[in-house]
């Protein structure tokens, strides 16, 4: 059995898929790594590198067919997962260079967490990229406290549906929030996982993915809804205002 599956979920992102590859070469062919693409039957005319042939050699699991959405394919993943530890690592983002499958084994078989939260370089659409500091597992109350393709979950508490399908853009924000209601045991690591690149389905649909934040916050934390409004009218804003946001990422590499 290896001991960390990577799950990738893919529909017609072909160039997305083949960085997401590349980035995995280093360790593909190691005992201790599968990766399981799964793939929503995509248009293999928009793929004229045919990049899923390159990837149908490098992956321990291919998967195409139609879906329900992400979270239905992500979960397609986690029941074909076989390792120890999983991490989602949708296709176009990337595993960072600095990533170190040993170092991550030496801390998981010290300690048997649910969970890791490691770091992520997040890669902006103007170029501007940062690591960004992962937050403390208190402040999920505001919103996902760690880049969601840095978070190692072990296989065993996610079950075969970890993801809500109810929330078609923060079902990831759900599950963690779930897991830490349930007092999963959590470990920090200053690793920089993987490269995330903004600008998927929760950048485009801000208001909605926005708004089913606030309502998984109303869930899970003893929030009021003044405070929950608030919060959505600041995140709006961060959004709406590109010299607030340049501030803020700015900023992220330490708050």
């Amino acid at each position: 059995m290896a001991f960390l599956s990577i799950v990738t979920v893919h529909l017609n992102d072909f160039d997305g898929l083949l960085r997401t590859a590349q980035s995995l070469l280093p360790l593909i062919g190691s005992p201790d790594l599968e990766w399981i693409v799964i793939d929503g039957a995509s248009d293999q005319r928009l793929d004229p590198q045919n990049v899923m042939a390159q990837v149908r050699q490098q992956a321990s699991i291919l998967v195409s067919e139609p879906d329900k959405g992400i979270y239905d394919a992500m979960n397609k993943g986690t029941r074909a997962a076989n390792g120890e530890y999983i991490l989602y690592l949708n296709a176009g983002d990337e595993l960072h260079r600095e990533f170190d499958l040993e170092l991550l084994q030496q801390k998981a078989t010290s300690s048997d967490p649910d969970m890791v939260w490691g770091r992520s370089q997040f890669r902006y659409e103007d170029g501007f990229s940062r690591v960004v500091k992962t937050r403390p597992r208190w402040m999920a109350w505001y919103g996902l406290p760690v880049n969601h393709q840095a978070i190692f979950f072990r296989r065993q508490i996610l079950g075969d549906t970890p993801y809500d399908a109810f929330f078609p853009l923060a079902a990831d924000y759900d599950l963690v929030c779930r897991l830490l209601s349930k007092d999963a045991s959590l470990e920090v690591m200053k690793l920089t996982v993987c490269i995330y690149h903004r600008g998927g389905s929760a950048d485009i649909q801000g208001d909605k993915y926005r708004s089913e934040e606030n309502e998984i916050r109303m869930k899970y934390f003893p929030i009021s809804p003044i405070l929950g409004d608030a919060i959505i009218r600041f995140k709006e804003m961060n959004s709406n205002n590109p010299a607030l946001a340049k501030t803020i990422r700015f900023w992220r590499r330490w708050i």
